[in-house]
């Protein structure tokens, strides 16, 4: 549970630029890619990583809401900006419209109470990386070079002289 604002901008920060690279690394051709018939696509969950952010609305913060149409949906470059809007705004709002003390208070979202401090854990954090696995897999499968997000991919490594551990 984060318990100060600066906590979460330093470590949302971070975690938020790096999920950046991933939606700027999208391709168009790439949003279709599923891993199996009956699972979301590449381009459903960057959306879905998208619109979840204005969630957080629903515990108190002004945010603005993610609208696409169909054809947006098919352009990664639309989704990235989207993503890279929503996340912006998503660390101003918080620094903006709460304090470390908002972050003890309770709401209820989806029948559970959480403190906002904790909301912001699961919600941001927890959720970003979970999807971000994911995606990953996915840009692997429809032929895309990863960004180190945690660590050098087999590209980074390569491309710092080294042989990539198989």
């Amino acid at each position: 549970m984060f318990v100060t604002i600066e906590q979460f901008r330093n470590e949302s920060k971070g975690l938020l630029a790096n999920t950046q690279k991933l939606f700027d690394t999208l391709t168009d051709a790439s949003l279709e890619q599923k891993i199996t018939s009956d699972h979301r696509s590449l381009g459903q969950i960057a959306w879905h990583l998208v619109e979840s952010i204005q969630l957080l609305s629903m515990v108190g913060l002004t945010l603005p809401t993610a609208k696409a149409d169909e054809s947006q949906l098919k352009s990664a470059k639309y989704i990235a900006n989207q993503y890279k809007k929503m996340t912006e705004s998503l660390l101003n709002a918080v620094t903006t419209q709460w304090n470390d003390q908002s972050l003890q208070e309770s709401k209820e979202l989806f029948g559970q109470v959480w403190k906002n401090g904790e909301t912001l854990r699961f919600t941001v954090i927890n959720h970003t990386i979970h999807h971000c696995g994911q995606m990953t897999v996915l840009m692997r499968q429809a032929g895309l070079s990863i960004p180190g997000l945690f660590g050098p991919t087999k590209e980074d490594q390569i491309a710092q002289g080294k042989v990539p551990l198989v």
